[in-house]
């Protein structure tokens, strides 16, 4: 190995998270614009961020597969993110590029175990985890967090955005996803944010918090 390629800082694994409505999708494209002064660092997605990774977010996301059962979707989910950890976040973690990533295995910890009530599946969330993730876990996760019934709304009056199965669920699955969050916070380095507020003033504690985790 070459003497420049052992002293490459590993970069840092940031992910952010939160309900669907919970203004999400705006603070990645704030980041985006704010993080153009980094020249080492990537956003990408979950799920999907890699090519194979994305096919497996279409069959996550079609209309039929809200037909399918938690079990289903927990290793689908598992399947594109070993997918995307394996060809995109590991190799830029060691070239010492930063990985910020829209959602990640906190989503499947809210949104199939909690949401999906499937308590079952938090001891294998955690098994597999470890082999997902091995030493490359994410320093921090960020969590948007906001009144479900106020993120319902706000999805079900979007217009623009494309919805989903997740989007139909009833606000009593988008309260069970909003524990599932809070109790991720207790297991794992969690930042919760309150999402409630403008969208000023969430971007600033997101743009704190990553500055942070960066060491800036």
């Amino acid at each position: 190995m070459r003497e420049v390629d052992r002293m490459t800082k590993r970069g840092k694994f940031i992910i952010i998270d939160g309900l669907d409505g919970c203004g999400k999708g705006t603070q990645m494209k704030l980041l985006e614009e704010k993080l153009l002064v980094f020249s080492n660092v990537i956003l990408t997605r979950e799920p999907g961020g890699t090519l194979y990774a994305e096919e497996i977010r279409s069959l996550i996301l079609k209309g039929s597969a809200k037909d399918t059962s938690a079990l289903t979707q927990f290793f689908l989910f598992l399947a594109a993110r070993s997918d995307h950890m394996e060809k995109k976040v590991i190799p830029a973690l060691l070239a010492g590029t930063h990985v910020i990533s829209d959602r990640g295995d906190s989503s499947t910890w809210a949104f199939q175990i909690y949401g999906g009530k499937n308590m079952t599946l938090r001891e294998r969330f955690l098994e597999t985890r470890k082999w997902v993730l091995g030493d490359y876990e994410p320093e921090l996760y960020i969590v948007l967090d906001m009144d479900p019934e106020t993120a319902f709304e706000r999805t079900r009056n979007d217009t623009v955005r494309e919805r989903t199965h997740f989007d139909n669920q009833a606000v009593d699955f988008h309260a069970r996803v909003r524990a599932g969050f809070l109790e991720f916070s207790k297991l794992f380095p969690v930042r919760i944010i309150d999402a409630s507020r403008s969208k000023e003033e969430i971007h600033e504690d997101i743009f704190k918090a990553v500055q942070e985790a960066f060491g800036k």
